[in-house]
């Protein structure tokens, strides 16, 4: 049998990958901007709608550049 603690610490790890995982997001898109490349709305757009799904999609490479 799974227990309640069981259930938390699994929760409470998903949540911490998860803030991890957007933070890093935040850091590639930041590094991107400042070199002057940017994901267009249509591509963020996408891959926000394919979160929670089995396609997830991974996160957006730059595809308007200066």
């Amino acid at each position: 049998d799974v227990s309640a603690k069981q259930i938390a610490t699994s929760e409470i790890r998903m949540h911490l990958e998860a803030q991890t995982a957007s933070r890093e997001a935040i850091e590639a898109a930041i590094e991107e901007a400042d070199k002057g490349l940017f994901v267009s709305g249509e591509r963020v757009t996408e891959w926000i709608e394919s979160w929670g799904t089995e396609n997830e999609l991974p996160m957006p490479k730059a595809d308007i550049g200066t």
